[in-house]
């Protein structure tokens, strides 16, 4: 529940940045974005998982102290962040452009008739919607859970992370096992 937690406000946070940067066609930030959400929207959640926890430290070896939780929080958010933003996108665009005209119209800059007039019926239209999305955020970190946390320890040599035999073997024979794996069946897991 904590990962969901963190990742609703983060990626609500990152949604509203790029909602608005798609409805008002920010030059360069809308091609960027439009970028962002097609790849998210466009690849499985458990492959976004696996590249941002296991492909992004080989890439960006300072990433490799990254602990699975943080992975999973930040793969979690950037996935339903893309999501969201196309429905607060959709939102704001079912406001009528008439509250926006008549809030121009008595003095009100772009920005304070977004804040005070679009943004809030905005809201209410996109909240069933983006519970929608917590819900499925709910669902989706016992993918995250079983894809990183409990899977992780046993691809950590290949992360190059150093591993506590003596702490997480214990008697279980399966953790043994696993760990016997040779790397290129490890690497099989993995895809």
């Amino acid at each position: 529940m904590q990962m969901a937690l963190i990742g609703v406000v983060f990626a609500l946070i990152i949604a509203i940045g790029l909602a608005v940067v798609r409805t008002f066609k920010v030059p360069v930030l809308n091609q960027l974005a439009m970028l962002f959400i097609s790849f998210f929207r466009g690849t499985p959640l458990l492959v976004q998982l696996f590249l941002l926890y296991y492909g992004l430290p080989r890439v960006f070896p300072i990433l490799i102290h990254m602990d699975a939780f943080t992975a999973s929080v930040i793969g979690l958010t950037l996935h339903f962040a893309a999501y969201k933003a196309e429905s607060i996108r959709a939102a704001i665009m079912a406001v009528d452009k008439s509250q926006m005209e008549a809030a121009l119209s008595i003095g009100m800059t772009t920005s304070q008739a977004m804040r005070r007039i679009v943004l809030p019926q905005a809201a209410r239209i996109a909240t069933p919607s983006l519970m929608n999305y917590f819900i499925d955020m709910i669902k989706s970190t016992s993918l995250a859970q079983q894809a990183v946390l409990r899977y992780g320890y046993h691809l950590n040599v290949s992360r190059k992370l150093p591993v506590s035999v003596h702490s997480r073997i214990g008697s279980n024979p399966s953790l043994l096992l696993s760990l016997n794996l040779t790397l290129t069946q490890m690497h099989e897991i993995v895809i």
